[in-house]
């Protein structure tokens, strides 16, 4: 690669030296991918809640794609190492795996399905699993607020057998969790 100095660098990071010798390069670089970022992960999860509460299913490109930009995001601007975002994710989805078997032990029925599992776990590599007990009140929350309006629609009864579409509480949830943490702080590495 020939700088603008002249000079040669056979180094395959020295696209890194040219965003140290010009750094407002590197903050419109920043200022483009992060809020694409940010709007890719609105759109995800608004496939997603469509697609949870249509047909009771979380397509796994969605959460692959959730995950995807997931890791861009952890490893941008909350500067987490990939192998730490990946951990962060595949915690998550244990903690909510044990959750699903805990349920399926004691009620004799799956209450969460695979979808919620895998998508808590591409969920906790945009926030880490630090903030999962936030994400999991937040879908929580929207899940009590769908009952709510279950409960007082004419013609549909509420009982012990009703589904509800977690994966859509939780899309929402996680929107809410990264965007009301950006302005606090609370997406920054510790």
């Amino acid at each position: 690669m020939i700088h603008r100095d002249g000079s040669v660098c056979d180094n395959k990071l020295s696209v890194f030296k040219h965003f140290r010798e010009y750094p407002t390069q590197m903050i419109a670089y920043s200022q483009l991918i992060y809020p694409g970022l940010l709007g890719s992960l609105v759109v995800l999860s608004a496939m997603i809640a469509y697609y949870d509460i249509r047909y009771f299913r979380i397509p796994n490109i969605a959460t692959f794609l959730v995950a995807a930009s997931g890791l861009l995001w952890a490893t941008g601007p909350l500067g987490q190492t990939a192998f730490i975002a990946i951990f962060n994710g595949l915690a998550g989805a244990a903690v909510l795996a044990v959750v699903r078997w805990l349920y399926a032990v004691l009620r004799k029925r799956t209450g969460l399905g695979l979808g919620d599992v895998k998508l808590t776990g591409a969920a906790c590599i945009w926030i880490g699993i630090v903030q999962l007990p936030w994400l999991i009140l937040g879908a929580c929350i929207f899940a009590l607020i769908h009952i709510c309006i279950l409960y007082i629609t004419p013609n549909n009864g509420v009982h012990s057998a009703t589904k509800l579409p977690f994966g859509a509480h939780m899309a929402a949830a996680l929107c809410l969790v990264v965007l009301a943490g950006e302005p606090f702080g609370l997406n920054a590495p510790p």
